[in-house]
């Protein structure tokens, strides 16, 4: 059933100019004065549930403004999509499918919904597994466009979208079971391209790392061409968390950094698979490569390492290592709470106007707000997040360009709020809007371990 439910408006605080100010009970001394609030929705008083688990971010209405889909899982099942709301970023709902679930988990891990531009005319689709099925809507409407089998009925872990065809449309779509299996599918009839078993890790990432135009899977500790070939497999221990893809060194060829689960190691292997460096650690989570230090010509590798201790004592650590494996810095956390141990890290360009990545850390436990840290451990911005009745492991984040200037937004979700934050500083220079229409992966292969590129 879809509801369409035009003009709902929520509490939003749109801060056009200046420098926005607040305290939490992490730095109740310290304001925070170089981002503002550009809106914050309440999703119970939008949708009047505050049960929900994921949000994702496109141009539904083709206005070339992001959207928002925000959806919740079926009682009792965490990987099986029930419902979903579409809205804008000030909260009036575009349309709704299905009734809020109130037996709310909070989800550390994946669901499977995305929204892609599937078929290539220049408008969104979601698309979603539910049950046995996969399901794809017009992203405008909300209404249902086709849905088909899944090809196992546990193959409902992810979803991503690659190009094996080489034409530069993401048309292929690519579901997993949680670590054994992976298949490609087409798009029309969710007909199986191929399949690959092996350990799959969390999330298959598509690139085109050989260089032939089209897009390759990293998957797990392998790497399988466009037709399904396993061009290799890599000797590495345990399951791959997060994998980042870049020229690190400047050679005019591409590295595959990996953060294995189990092996409790941050790897760095070349384009056939060799292994270039390694580095210990405690267990190796997220992993994300980036121009963190531009005084040096290389890239650096920043890995997420969550320590060994699952109580409300332990805590974990973000470590800096340079293209060949040296650490830079090694964060020594002192502040104190529970959950200090399930911290997740993302690469974020396009912050402010300085040539440079940053590290976007969130979900850090207690009540430390996600923030914002250069290659050298210094804090750029923190974004206050205070509601904190949910458990800290309901946080997840996303940034992308929101407002159409050339820097990124950062947007942080739980089950009820919706905080969007911007640079409070005025942009300098001149720029033209992005095109919303374009395929952006980072979006429409947005994943839980968003260390991937």
């Amino acid at each position: 059933m879809i509801i369409p439910r035009i003009g709902i408006w929520s509490a939003v605080l749109a801060l056009s100019a200046g420098a926005a100010q607040w305290t939490t009970g992490q730095d109740t001394d310290t304001a925070i004065d170089n981002v503002k609030l550009i809106s914050k929705l309440d999703l119970k008083e939008i949708t009047g549930s505050e049960w929900w688990n994921e949000v994702r971010l496109a141009d539904l209405t083709g206005d070339n403004r992001l959207d928002l889909v925000v959806a919740s899982q079926r009682p009792g099942n965490r990987q099986h999509v029930g419902t979903l709301v579409g809205m804008d970023i000030e909260g009036n709902i575009l349309w709704q499918v299905g009734e809020p679930n109130e037996e709310h988990e909070a989800i550390y891990h994946d669901m499977p919904i995305q929204i892609h531009d599937l078929s290539g005319d220049g408008k969104p689709e979601v698309v979603y597994i539910d049950g046995d099925e996969i399901h794809i809507r017009d992203g405008a409407s909300g209404e249902l466009i086709r849905s088909g089998p899944l090809p196992h009925g546990e193959a409902r872990d992810s979803i991503s979208f690659a190009d094996f065809s080489g034409d530069g449309h993401a048309e292929s779509i690519i579901v997993k079971t949680r670590y054994t299996q992976v298949w490609a599918l087409d798009p029309d009839d969710f007909s199986v391209l191929w399949t690959y078993q092996g350990t799959v890790g969390h999330f298959p990432w598509p690139h085109d790392v050989t260089g032939d135009g089209r897009d390759e899977l990293v998957i797990g500790h392998a790497l399988i061409a466009h037709d399904g070939e396993v061009l290799w497999v890599a000797d590495l221990p345990g399951h791959s968390d997060g994998v980042g893809i870049a020229d690190l060194n400047g050679n005019g060829e591409l590295e595959i950094a990996v953060a294995t689960c189990g092996g409790a190691t941050f790897h760095v292997l070349d384009i056939r698979g060799n292994i270039l460096w390694t580095q210990p650690t405690r267990h190796a989570q997220h992993i994300v490569v980036g121009n963190f230090r531009p005084d040096v010509p290389t890239l650096e590798v920043a890995g997420l390492d969550r320590g060994t201790d699952r109580s409300l004592q332990g805590q974990d650590r973000i470590i800096v290592y340079s293209h060949d494996g040296e650490e830079l810095w090694r964060e020594e956390r002192t502040d104190e709470g529970p959950e200090r141990w399930l911290s997740i890290i993302s690469r974020m360009s396009n912050w402010d106007q300085s040539d440079r990545d940053l590290i976007f850390a969130y979900r850090r436990g207690a009540d430390r707000m996600p923030e914002l840290r250069d290659g050298y451990g210094e804090t750029i911005a923190r974004f206050p997040f205070p509601d904190l009745s949910l458990p800290n492991r309901a946080q997840r984040a996303q940034h992308a360009d929101i407002l159409g200037d050339p820097r990124s937004e950062v947007l942080i979700w739980n089950a009820r709020w919706i905080y969007i934050y911007g640079n409070a500083e005025v942009y300098e220079g001149e720029y033209e809007e992005p095109d919303r229409s374009l395929p952006n992966r980072r979006l429409h292969n947005y994943t839980h371990y968003i260390g991937m590129p």
